[in-house]
């Protein structure tokens, strides 16, 4: 009895080696196209048709999820950008995996104004982590990508592109 507890307890020591030895070299052997974002500045991006990128020369979308503490410590910065894109002839949507209205009410709860918000499914973005925002021009062609909780430089950069204005010190 001994000495098939041993043996069962010296076969699970190795399956549980072998497993983390298999997710290690997984995880070191991802191509750069597993990044979240696989958007990159000059691709098109195909049906955008959701998207209404015709309405205007630029459309940010900006990749939110109500459960993301990164999306949440943005809010600041998302309240401020929704405010310059106002009249500045870009606009400003939403897309989310989880359902358009809660990411609405996430959104509006926290006084960030968007045009619409879409799902992933509607927008068929190549866009998997949150937060993300993603610049296009009308005819569908990536500007910038941004991804996570932004530095100040970043910011100011998002809002030039996107608006031609920069922050203003506080």
């Amino acid at each position: 009895m001994r000495a098939r507890l041993f043996a069962a307890l010296n076969i699970a020591v190795i399956a549980l080696c072998g497993a983390v030895l298999v997710n290690r070299i997984l995880s070191q052997s991802k191509s750069p196209m597993d990044s979240s974002v696989q958007l990159a500045a000059g691709q098109r991006v195909l049906h955008v048709g959701a998207l209404g990128l015709a309405k205007a020369p630029k459309t940010l979308v900006l990749v939110t999820s109500s459960g993301c503490h990164f999306c949440l410590e943005s809010i600041p910065f998302y309240r401020k950008l929704s405010e310059a894109v106002a009249g500045s002839g870009t606009r400003l949507i939403a897309v989310a995996w989880e359902a358009p209205e809660k990411n609405v009410a996430f959104l509006s709860s926290h006084g960030v104004s968007v045009e619409t918000t879409l799902s992933v499914s509607q927008s068929r973005l190549a866009v998997y982590g949150t937060p993300t925002l993603v610049l296009l021009r009308r005819d569908g062609v990536v500007i910038k990508t941004w991804e996570g909780k932004l530095s100040h430089g970043a910011e100011s950069e998002v809002l030039s592109l996107a608006t031609g204005k920069g922050i203003r010190e506080q």
